[in-house]
């Protein structure tokens, strides 16, 4: 993204392009803690516990094929939800393929919904990250969930092989899977 169109606070100093180190002004320094401000009900809010709900999940995968959750009884199910313009996700990406790879012959098994509307973004952030593990548009035409509709990511659920939500986590979780 040009440094003219950037969001940032320290858009000023990237206008400038001089290569000095950018010196934070008093004007940048109220616009973060205004964000922060403004976000911090978002980030303190609870969401709704889903421990021990019984998940339903029935997708159409980005290469055609359908997944269904009930199909997968007996199996753990770790599900990420997504976004390509989620720097946390994309840094998680790798990190979970590495882990899929591990365990898949331990029985996990591991989905990525992705809440971007282009399946072209999708599959180019998916295949920047080398992925395998199966990728469906949350919002597709025909694909249902019952999970939380919150639109945090990442946001991670481990579905127990009974096809009950065990835990929900918010956040990085690659560097706290065994």
């Amino acid at each position: 993204m040009p440094a003219s169109q950037s969001p940032c606070a320290l858009q000023p100093c990237l206008q400038a392009n001089t290569g000095a180190a950018c010196r934070p002004t008093w004007k940048n320094w109220t616009r973060w803690l205004f964000l922060a401000l403004l976000c911090a009900p978002i980030f303190a809010a609870e969401l709704p516990d889903e421990t021990g709900k019984k998940a339903e999940i029935q997708l159409t995968l980005l290469n055609g094929d359908r997944f269904d959750l009930q199909q997968q009884r007996g199996h753990p199910v770790l599900v990420m939800i997504w976004a390509s313009w989620c720097p946390i996700c994309l840094g998680e990406l790798p990190q979970l393929q590495q882990y899929y790879q591990r365990q898949q012959a331990n029985g996990l098994r591991l989905i990525g919904l992705s809440l971007d509307d282009n399946d072209t973004v999708i599959r180019e952030a998916a295949q920047k990250a080398g992925i395998s593990f199966p990728i469906a548009r949350r919002n597709a035409p025909g694909n249902y969930d019952n999970l939380d509709k919150t639109q945090v990511t990442p946001l991670f659920y481990l579905i127990g092989s009974d096809g009950k939500v065990r835990w929900r986590r918010i956040g990085a979780v690659s560097n706290r899977l065994p």
